[in-house]
């Protein structure tokens, strides 16, 4: 309802003062021009302090003959609210205030959904918040309805929320199966763009794991590919693409390896390469601090058991090989040899080398002189020999 009122204070100016008769609040609307008017005794009429929600304003008035107008502002009349006014000379009837209401129609809802996502359950949830503006941009009426839309996988539901003359805010709780919601909010016929609110998976839950190598022969060569079953919330959602699942490796030597994987369409897969001697491992998959699988045991045989050492003392190298396995063949290259140098039973140095075609050559002459015994302790394929040079 639209109220056009104007309302005219009489004052009566004594000497400097002005004295306001008995006034009563009046009601206008946003946009509507007002315009506060005083009976004047005299020309010396006083500034009048206007108090808005843009602060304190004085505003100076215009005098035509007895009566004395103050103009409210455009930026003050457009907002809704209460206004206060008063005379610098207060007095108990010196001041007065009156209301602004916003326009009865919706120009726009701002909407505002947070957060984007939810995890899949029945815990959590998010909100929306509505705010419904005329065309000047204030809240409309305390108690306009504000209808709210949701639509989930084949459901769609719809709820009512008053507005408090600020703001209308409506909680949305989570669902069991992940997917997307679409929510929107309709006021007075005008309605809200589509916001989306994506539900998804919750933590996994335990999972079973897999492996798969072509032999068990401990060749340094091969690969091991381990593969987890589908990875899924307790509400049987499948995990997101992307979830990473850390493989963890414990030797019965005391050492540990690790591979990582990421999930696709639930299954996370790794991959690692055979070690070079005999070794029993304990596998462990898991997803840090929320899943994991039951260990597996895989045993690795040994592929190579034994090879020849020769020192040429008359160039100075080391050959050793050659390097068969399982099936007699040579051993795959880049077979890890560590070769420890002693003087005088004090170890001085230890040196590193790969096969190559089964087998590797060292020059030791930067290592060795003459008036000198040395002792050479070499470990390949875990297969320790030891030779002495006099």
């Amino acid at each position: 309802m639209k109220f056009y009122l104007t309302h005219i204070v009489f004052i009566i100016l004594v000497a400097s003062n002005m004295v306001a008769q008995k006034n009563t609040r009046t009601t206008y609307q946003a946009g509507q021009k007002i315009n506060l008017q005083f009976k004047a005794t005299n020309k010396q009429a006083q500034p009048l302090y206007i108090h808005s929600s843009y602060g304190n304003t004085l505003l100076i008035p215009q005098i035509q003959k007895d009566i004395v107008t103050y103009h409210i502002p455009d930026f003050i009349s457009k907002k809704s609210g209460w206004i206060h006014w008063s005379f610098p000379e207060n007095t108990e009837n010196n001041k007065g205030s009156f209301y602004i209401s916003p326009l009865e129609n919706v120009a726009n809802i701002e909407t505002y959904l947070g957060p984007p996502s939810l995890l899949a359950g029945t815990q959590d949830y998010a909100m929306l918040v509505t705010i419904p503006l005329d065309r000047l941009d204030n809240p409309l009426p305390k108690g306009t309805p504000i209808t709210i839309h949701q639509g989930y996988v084949n459901e769609q539901t719809k709820n009512t929320l008053i507005f408090d003359g600020m703001t209308a805010h409506h909680l949305i709780y989570t669902q069991p199966k992940s997917g997307r919601m679409f929510i929107s909010a309709t006021c007075k016929n005008k309605n809200t763009k589509e916001h989306s609110l994506e539900i998804t998976p919750n933590q996994p839950t335990d999972f079973k794991l897999f492996y798969k190598t072509n032999h068990h022969f401990a060749d340094g060569n091969q690969i091991v590919t381990f593969t987890t079953s589908v990875l899924k919330d307790v509400y049987n959602n499948i995990v997101v693409d992307g979830t990473l699942v850390n493989f963890k490796m414990e030797t019965n030597t005391g050492q540990t390896h690790q591979t990582y994987g990421s999930t696709i369409h639930g299954i996370a897969s790794a991959k690692i390469i055979h070690p070079d001697f005999e070794q029993q491992w304990k596998v462990t998959a898991f997803v840090n601090e929320m899943a994991k699988s039951k260990p597996i045991d895989i045993q690795f045989k040994e592929a190579i058991s034994e090879y020849r050492v020769e020192y040429h003392p008359e160039n100075k190298t080391l050959f050793i090989g050659d390097f068969k396995s399982y099936m007699h063949q040579f051993a795959p290259d880049g077979l890890e040899i560590f070769i420890q140098i002693f003087k005088n039973h004090q170890f001085i140095k230890q040196l590193r080398t790969q096969t190559e075609n089964g087998g590797s050559k060292v020059y030791l002459g930067n290592y060795l002189s003459p008036e000198h015994t040395y002792t050479l302790k070499i470990n390949a394929a875990n297969q320790h020999k030891e030779i002495n040079i006099p």
